[in-house]
């Protein structure tokens, strides 16, 4: 599994040298408390904002698929890579899933790949709008 999505990577995202093995062990549960969490504390005086998106039906990116049933029996509703719960980071700002009748919103929908063809979602003028929140909130 790690060297198709190794191939993935390479040849859909650019990635000149993947390492899907690491990548998959590095979002578990696990390592995210007892690792990432640990050395990466909050720091006081830094505003910390976050959103979450999760697929409702299937992901729109196929390789996302197999992922997104692990995670949604582990933690419930995710984006084929990160639960709602787990994203939710300082001030939560919600939960992204795209046109009602559509698939949901996956993690690479999130930052426009799939063509950009997500229903009820555009990723750059999500960006846009998240950049203009934070200059009106003085950062």
């Amino acid at each position: 599994m790690g060297d198709v999505s190794d191939f993935v990577y390479t040849f859909v995202f650019g990635d000149k040298n993947p390492n899907s093995l690491a990548n998959g062990i590095e979002v578990t549960r696990p390592y995210m408390q007892n690792v990432f969490n640990k050395s990466c504390p909050d720091v006081s005086g830094l505003y910390y904002q976050s959103y979450a998106s999760k697929v409702r039906y299937f992901a729109n990116s196929v390789v996302l698929q197999i992922p997104w049933l692990i995670c949604k029996a582990y933690e419930g509703d995710n984006d084929g890579l990160v639960s709602v719960t787990s994203a939710k980071w300082g001030n939560f700002r919600g939960v992204i899933s795209g046109a009602w009748w559509s698939g949901g919103v996956d993690h690479a929908n999130m930052v426009n790949q799939f063509f950009g063809i997500t229903p009820g979602f555009d990723a750059p003028q999500f960006y846009v709008n998240t950049v203009a929140d934070l200059k009106g909130r003085g950062f």
